[in-house]
């Protein structure tokens, strides 16, 4: 965005509202949101075993049945790992939305839960991230 020169006088909130983008932080939870997905469908040729533990207790499951348990870690090194870092905003997503039938399906449910204003196709500033980067 920055080679734009109309647009580097504005800070980098008013430049995403101006594209129609969404921040970087943003784009790469749904990418890893996206991965998750494809793993625990079995959509990806990986057992997701490897990284993910299921959350099989019946008490306290609320939302969707594909709960992924977390794991303590104390190291940074680990407490930033992929399977470390989806576990919060996995857990957070609607029943819904972690049940769709495609990954084109899941794309677009995970859209609708967060934006909005579906006019606007990349929904800036409407994202609703809580709970997410805990």
């Amino acid at each position: 965005m920055n080679l734009v020169p109309m647009l580097r006088k504005y800070n980098y909130a008013t430049r995403l509202r101006m594209i129609g983008t969404t921040s970087l932080e943003e784009r790469r939870l749904r990418g890893d949101m996206i991965e998750v997905y494809k793993l625990l469908t079995g959509k990806e040729q990986i057992d997701h075993r490897q990284f993910f533990n299921s959350a099989d207790t019946p008490y306290g499951l609320r939302g969707h049945e594909k709960k992924l348990a977390k794991d303590r870690s104390r190291l940074d090194s680990r407490k930033f790992f992929f399977s470390q870092r989806v576990d919060n905003c996995w857990n957070n997503l609607p029943a819904k939305v972690v049940n769709s039938e495609s990954v084109n399906s899941f794309k677009n449910a995970y859209n609708r839960y967060y934006c909005k204003d579906m006019d606007n196709r990349s929904c800036p500033s409407t994202y609703k991230y809580k709970y997410c980067m805990e």
